[in-house]
């Protein structure tokens, strides 16, 4: 009797392990989470659990203040909310698209977290010359939240793991540092090409000049802005050549309003 009643303790006792073994597996299983699709849901809280680390990291990102330089504000986000309703954007309706202004006239670039949140520091904005420029430097950093380059981006730099952290809502550690180096990830020619091919249909429907894009990379280009480096490709010269002859029959308008917005710029900005 003795010897049964200590194989079945023995039994139990080895479920019970078996139990909590899998368990684990299982638990380790969610909590490294690597998702190999993203949904609208996804990009809406990596990009805002992003921008939130952003705005806790003012020596590094300062915002300009939304209330004081309201003007500056609505001019940028009028052109962007101009640009994103049109039919040629798939996430319109989908994503928290927003634009943040951050002032730092030494940095000439601008960056896009998945989501569409949207940021361009005041050095690029005093660094483009007309409106069409900026308006393709807008329709460029769309297409890398709609097109969902951004997040891939991530994924490739970082793993499915990191993201997976975020949208599970585990505490990431690496996470002010991924913030930090994000303005300066470097994309894949193909995903410029891509990101620039929709610029162009992006903006093709409007008057606008069409050589927007192109006038600012090849200013850019004599004096290494960080907006080009990160997003240049392998050869800047194909980039070009590539621009060129995807826009061909765009833009007729010609539109550019160059001293409307040198002044708006000038008047606007601090």
């Amino acid at each position: 009797m003795n010897q049964w009643r200590t194989i079945s303790i023995s039994f139990l006792f080895l479920s019970l392990s078996m139990c909590l073994f899998f368990s684990c597996r299982e638990m380790e299983q969610i909590t490294q989470t690597e998702p190999e699709v993203f949904s609208v849901k996804h990009h809406n809280l990596i990009g805002r659990t992003m921008a939130n680390q952003l705005k806790k990291m003012p020596e590094k990102f300062n915002i300009l203040d939304s209330a004081i330089y309201r003007d500056a504000y609505i001019y940028v986000d009028r052109l962007a909310s101009t640009l994103r309703l049109t039919s040629v954007v798939r996430h319109r309706d989908d994503f928290n698209w927003k634009v943040t202004i951050l002032h730092d006239d030494d940095i000439q670039s601008a960056f896009t977290l998945p989501g569409g949140h949207i940021y361009i520091y005041t050095g690029l904005l005093r660094f483009l010359i007309a409106e069409h420029e900026l308006m393709a430097v807008l329709a460029n950093e769309i297409a890398y939240a709609d097109k969902e380059l951004s997040v891939l981006a991530l994924k490739e730099e970082y793993g499915g793991i990191f993201l997976g952290d975020i949208i599970l809502g585990q505490e990431v550690e690496e996470l002010p540092e991924v913030v930090e180096k994000f303005p300066y990830l470097e994309f894949s020619e193909d995903k410029v090409f891509e990101a620039d091919e929709y610029a162009i249909a992006l903006i093709c429907p409007f008057q606008y000049d069409i050589n927007g894009l192109k006038d600012v990379l090849h200013r850019a280009n004599l004096r290494h802005i960080e907006w080009v480096v990160s997003k240049k490709g392998e050869n800047l010269e194909d980039r070009l050549t590539h621009i060129e002859e995807y826009s061909s029959g765009c833009g007729e308008g010609g539109v550019t309003n160059t001293e409307q917005y040198q002044k708006k710029i000038y008047n606007f900005l601090p």
